[in-house]
């Protein structure tokens, strides 16, 4: 016999909400729960509405308006839109991924404390409050001080740019609310389909000028060394991670005691992961 819809092996799929639904990893991870049926509910968040985010047809059904809330998750006042439940239920999402925060380049310092700190600590609040079981946190690999050789979590801290300094602020705070079931993913630069970043600019322009057969002049030589990942390895693993941090309320012990303390990770109930 089938198993009915929300469950699975008997047991009920968990309920989802994505903040930053419409963004490029947003869409994506919604994309992929929908094609594997992974979730109960799901909820999408964010500022744009679905009619004006350039959804590719495969995104319709995945990020439809039926699971849409238009809200600016950075504001106290919206968190109880955000949070209450479609189906009137008083049970706290089980997952909660924040996919939202200021992604552009070369904005003010105080852009980046409002769109990406507040929105990070606000929600990341909200979500203690009320028991989520899976708090994912989307940072950056670029908290991390350069290096040629791969990074490590507890690896030296030295964001340089705006951006990631308020990313590194961001973690930091939410390490600190207690309660909160934590999992922070610093990701490389993100890459995939419909992408219109650094990286789909620097392949089409390097595509370009191979077709002309013209060298392409560059600010840095050969030896520069961009880390990558797909977005649809980011996808799954976001997914992994929620799964991971629902049945673990704290760090096995055995991992614990294998990896050093973090620097943003003064209670070892949180975790950060570099993909």
């Amino acid at each position: 016999m089938a198993d009915a819809v929300g469950v699975r092996d008997g047991v009920e799929k968990p309920s989802v909400l994505i903040i930053g639904g419409l963004g490029y990893i947003g869409r994506f991870l919604a994309k992929y729960i929908h094609t594997n049926s992974l979730c109960s509910t799901v909820r999408l968040v964010d500022k744009v509405l679905p009619q004006l985010a350039h959804l590719a047809p495969e995104f319709t059904e995945p990020c439809h308006q039926s699971i849409f809330l238009q809200a600016d998750a950075s504001r106290e006042a919206s968190m109880s839109r955000i949070f209450e439940r479609p189906d009137g239920s008083t049970k706290p999402w089980d997952y909660v991924f924040n996919l939202g925060g200021e992604t552009a380049l070369s904005q003010a310092l105080e852009v980046y404390k409002l769109r990406s700190v507040a929105l990070s600590v606000t929600l990341g609040r909200e979500a203690a409050r009320r028991g989520v079981k899976a708090f994912v946190e989307a940072s950056t690999g670029m908290v991390y001080a350069p290096s040629r050789n791969p990074r490590k979590e507890t690896d030296k801290l030295k964001p340089w740019l705006k951006l990631a300094k308020c990313k590194l602020e961001a973690e930091e705070a939410l390490s600190k609310i207690p309660g909160l079931n934590l999992v922070i993913l610093r990701l490389a630069h993100v890459y995939g389909e419909y992408d219109a970043g650094f990286i789909a600019k620097a392949l089409c322009l390097a595509r370009v000028y191979q077709e002309q057969e013209r060298e392409l002049k560059w600010l840095w030589t050969e030896d520069l060394r961009i880390n990558t990942v797909h977005v649809e390895d980011v996808a799954r693993a976001l997914w992994k991670a929620a799964e991971w941090r629902a049945v673990n309320s704290t760090i096995p012990a055995d991992a614990a005691a294998a990896a050093p303390e973090s620097p943003t990770s003064p209670r070892r109930s949180g975790a950060q992961f570099s993909t």
